[in-house]
């Protein structure tokens, strides 16, 4: 198969080609949220961070690879999505045209004096970690952040069968908290609740951290409004997994991740300070690992961060590396 590849800096080619771009993300196993064309058309849409280079690779007129960069004021070519995602990764058809992506890279040389390839966040299974160099480029790795992850067991149909029995019985003494104050209910989001939904989610998400002195991840505007677009998106597409928790009739708090092929990724969550006795966090965690079984999922992703909460739950890290290249 004989492979072209493009270099695309117009926007409206970028945006033309979300169709193809989406066919290839469900044919590429290894997939994130992260490279869906509604996540990285609505970050660029939102904060445009230095100039536009995105990768096109292909067999004839067929669409067999694509990855996205931004270039910043000292030519470092970066993946889109700034710090609003967790893993790095490239759209291919087969992983073997991951070689055509470094002799693309050379061909930059000239147009950007000084210029670095930088991936933050790849976990070691992407063919970005084991592609090589541009030929006379210096390459520098490290591992510098880990994705604790939770392995759900083929045949596992309850919560106590995956996580740890101390986490086990934590979540039963919070579920007869829960029944003193009125009981735990869970509504799940649909395309009529989704927008509210958020708007709890960055209410106690926001408070959460106030009582820490900090403004938490919602404190731009541009964020709010990264994710009411992108969300609604992600739920018609089967991948959201959003929802609110209320104990008795008050909210108590709210989860935000993804339900993508054989994994949920927890990504966001907040809860009610004042309902801090009841453990609403625990509780959002415990149902969202308890959906994961159900659906037949073999891992829960707590993504980045080594916070300790995650090993409480039985998570072990899964390393991931950033990668520079420099000409």
């Amino acid at each position: 198969m004989e492979i072209s590849f493009i270099w695309t800096n117009e926007e409206e080619r970028f945006y033309s080609l979300q169709n193809e771009w989406l066919a290839l993300w469900t044919r590429t196993p290894k997939a994130a949220v992260y490279q869906l064309p509604v996540w990285q058309l609505n970050w660029w849409n939102r904060f445009r961070a230095g100039r536009l280079f995105v990768l096109e690779l292909r067999a004839g007129e067929r669409l067999v690879g694509l990855l996205p960069f931004h270039a910043d004021e000292l030519n470092v070519l970066r993946p889109l999505g700034g710090r609003l995602y967790d893993i790095d990764g490239v759209l291919l058809e087969d992983e073997s045209l991951a070689a055509a992506i470094p002799i693309a890279l050379k061909t930059l040389e000239g147009a950007l004096p000084g210029l670095s390839v930088e991936f933050p966040y790849i976990p070691d299974t992407s063919p970005l970690l084991s592609m090589a160099e541009p030929e006379l480029w210096l390459d520098a790795r490290r591992n510098l952040n880990t994705c604790p992850t939770l392995a759900l067991p083929p045949g596992a149909t309850a919560l106590e069968q995956v996580v740890p029995d101390s986490m086990a019985r934590n979540v039963r003494h919070t579920l007869s908290r829960a029944a003193r104050v009125g009981g735990l209910t869970v509504e799940a989001a649909t395309l009529a609740t989704v927008d509210a939904q958020l708007t709890v989610l960055f209410d106690l998400h926001t408070a959460r951290w106030g009582t820490k002195g900090r403004p938490g991840a919602f404190h731009d505007p541009r964020v709010r409004d990264f994710h009411r677009a992108v969300a609604p998106e992600l739920l018609k597409l089967g991948l959201l997994e959003l929802f609110v928790c209320r104990l008795g009739e008050r909210v108590a708090a709210a989860f935000y991740g993804f339900a993508v092929r054989d994994t949920t990724y927890y990504y966001l969550s907040g809860f009610d300070p004042k309902e801090n006795y009841a453990s609403p966090g625990t509780l959002a965690v415990g149902h969202a690992i308890e959906n994961a079984i159900k659906r037949g999922a073999t891992s829960f992703n707590f993504l980045r961060g080594e916070e300790p909460y995650k090993y409480k739950w039985g998570a072990v890290d899964r390393p991931l590396w950033r990668r520079r290249m420099t000409a």
